[in-house]
């Protein structure tokens, strides 16, 4: 089969609209965080899976001949960040020499004066915006031009504009901003402001979600389905909490006149998995026990990173336990979290018995009259308040 080479500018000397350039995006690795609040075995675990998702996007580059990668901001983190970790990046990225790499950094690896990216030589087809200011970067071998600034500072209002110079080339911005919260100190800009300086594409980092602007400036989840966007963030190549779940890894696509065709591409190792398991069966310890084990083994594998809520009446002296209980079975999974909304299951008529001429048998009366004339709803928003009165009232 004979090749078509589609030209990049036509006769009439405009950019041809049916050129396609591949490109990957990525952000928000944050390679060297902490990982508070898991065990010292599981973070070194993590940090070093934080490189290797590095590793997969650039094996995914290297198999499919990828000319571009745009990195939002966040790709490590000031605090800790070391020279050996360092020379790990230097080199995944030289060993794409074909690859021209623009970095824009954000607020955890902002610019400073014994910064990394302005204190190491890095590879020559990596570009990194030192500056404040918008700076431009344009491709020789295809009519594209970056756009972007870096961080240098880790709070920021937005200072500036951004306009193409040259609106014969496709134009990008490569930024670290936040355009779903508009009271943000991180770089508030609404998505109506990005869509006015008519870039081709931006690509954002700063949220740990996947979203896109599509071009109706419709702010929407992304995901593997192929959408036509006007910019998107990837989010965390990797979960760095249990708070971000969903599929997270990189956005592959195509970059044309006008907008970029897109999908994220999950590449994650491990999964975040929120799950509510209620306990208000349960008599025993062993069986809350088998209860949440039973609830994470339907949702997910020992190698995800568990969130588990639980809800439901439980006895007071079960309840009581379930610290111990979550503790006695962590060492079952890669990482657990366990948020405790149960409530104590109180023998109501016996409380009223008890405390039939004090305000406490007087305080179940009336909350007993004001759920059964509520309606379905209410009533268990007012018959959670009964509980979390009497725990209140008979433990004082």
């Amino acid at each position: 089969m004979r090749s078509v080479v589609i030209p990049l500018i036509t006769k009439k000397g405009e950019l041809n609209k049916m050129l396609s350039i591949p490109f990957m995006q990525l952000g928000d690795l944050h390679i060297s965080t902490p990982f508070k609040g898991i065990s010292p075995s599981a973070g070194y675990m993590r940090r070093q899976e934080l490189i290797g998702a590095l590793k997969s996007a650039v094996e995914i580059i290297k198999s499919n001949n990828i000319p571009i990668l745009f990195i939002t901001g966040d790709l490590y983190e000031n605090n800790y960040i070391t020279q050996p970790t360092i020379v790990e990046i230097s080199r995944l990225l030289a060993s794409i020499p074909n690859t021209s790499v623009f970095i824009s950094p954000g607020n955890h690896d902002y610019i400073h004066k014994r910064s990394f990216y302005t204190n190491w030589e890095w590879p020559s087809n990596v570009h990194i915006f030192t500056s404040p200011s918008v700076q431009r970067i344009d491709l020789n071998d295809v009519p594209v031009s970056i756009y972007g600034f870096a961080w240098d500072k880790p709070e920021l209002a937005f200072p500036m504009d951004m306009k193409p110079n040259d609106a014969s080339r496709i134009n990008v911005a490569v930024i670290h901003a936040d355009a779903l919260s508009p009271s943000s100190p991180y770089l508030a800009i609404e998505p109506k402001k990005l869509m006015s300086w008519n870039m081709d594409y931006i690509a954002l980092g700063h949220i740990h979600k996947p979203y896109a602007i599509d071009i109706h400036t419709q702010l929407r989840p992304l995901d593997t389905d192929s959408i036509q966007a006007s910019a998107a963030y990837a989010g965390s190549t990797e979960p760095l909490n249990v708070s971000e779940y969903g599929d997270h890894g990189i956005i592959v696509g195509a970059l044309s006149k006008n907008h970029a065709s897109i999908r994220l591409l999950p590449i994650a190792k491990r999964r975040v998995i929120n799950i509510d398991v209620s306990l208000t069966d349960c008599q025993t310890e062993s069986d809350i026990k088998e209860k949440i084990l039973t609830s994470a083994s339907k949702s997910g594998t020992k190698n995800d990173m568990y969130s588990i809520c639980l809800k439901g009446r439980v006895e007071a002296h079960l309840r009581d336990s379930i610290a111990n209980i979550a503790g006695s079975i962590t060492p079952q999974f890669f990482s657990l979290s366990i948020i405790d909304q149960t409530i104590p299951d109180y023998d109501l008529d016996y409380i009223k018995q008890q405390h039939s001429n004090d305000i406490i048998g007087k305080f179940v009366e009336y909350m007993e009259d004001e759920i059964q004339a509520a309606g379905p709803e209410q009533q268990l928003i007012l018959r959670q308040s009964l509980y979390m009165g009497l725990e209140a009232l008979l433990t004082q």
